[in-house]
């Protein structure tokens, strides 16, 4: 069986989205010299994806997936995303939020956006690729008698990517551990970041999130492959910080 200490750690890299505009290369390899086994990307910063993967090769950093936002992903939008994806290596590309105008209309427009996103996991599915959805807390506010969250998954697959962002679940007050039981085996990633009840800025570790327990629930129940490091809000450096969150991961 799979274990928490076995399972490797990424960093989203929006959490140091100011120094890769600055140095993307720069940045990924400072990432790999804090100790991360991979990355995700929250775009790419111009860089073709020939030479990205000659850089992630060289640097030994794995690609556990990219936020991909939802506009990417239609229209005409879709095969040059799908083309840099493939040509890249990347076979996750997960949707990181829902625009509000598409459900201005509460449950109605999660249903509907959530048919959207099946139509988009076909075609993916089709290439070998592979899409999911990425909360944040205003999925789990009660409406209508259920929630945006259970919308989604209660009516996709299980091979559309439950990532859970631990963090925001528990900000939302509800507790990531029974969504893992509910959806059992749909978080092939999932989003580590801190929530403490009085400190915004607070790095995994430092938080009030029972960490030992919750990411050994995501592996055993959830079927995790990549635990990846988000920090948002930052106090300081924030590259600083991303290892602090790595620092307290790896003790564990």
């Amino acid at each position: 069986m799979a274990s928490v200490q076995d399972t490797p750690i990424a960093l989203q890299l929006w959490s140091v989205k100011d120094a890769c505009g600055q140095d993307f290369f720069g940045t990924l390899k400072a990432v790999k010299e804090m100790g991360y086994d991979g990355v995700e990307f929250a775009g790419f910063y111009d860089k073709t994806p020939e030479e990205l993967k000659k850089v992630l090769a060289d640097l030994d950093l794995k690609i556990a997936g990219s936020h991909t936002g939802f506009g990417l992903l239609e229209g005409d939008n879709f095969e040059n995303t799908t083309s840099y994806s493939k040509a890249l290596g990347n076979t996750r590309l997960v949707i990181p939020s829902m625009p509000g105008d598409r459900v201005a209309d509460g449950i109605a427009g999660w249903k509907k956006q959530t048919e959207v996103m099946k139509g988009i996991q076909e075609k993916l599915a089709a290439m070998g690729l592979k899409t999911g959805f990425h909360n944040h807390a205003v999925e789990f506010e009660p409406k209508e008698g259920t929630t945006a969250f259970d919308t989604i998954f209660e009516n996709t697959g299980k091979d559309f990517i439950m990532q859970i962002d631990i963090g925001w679940a528990f900000r939302a007050g509800a507790d990531a551990r029974d969504f893992f039981k509910k959806y059992p085996g749909r978080s092939e990633t999932v989003h580590v970041k801190a929530y403490a009840a009085d400190n915004d800025t607070a790095c995994v570790g430092e938080d009030d999130v029972p960490w030992a327990d919750v990411l050994k629930c995501a592996v055993e129940v959830g079927k995790t492959e990549w635990f990846i490091v988000e920090h948002e809000r930052h106090e300081g450096d924030p590259l600083n910080n991303v290892r602090k969150c790595l620092d307290y991961l790896r003790s564990l």
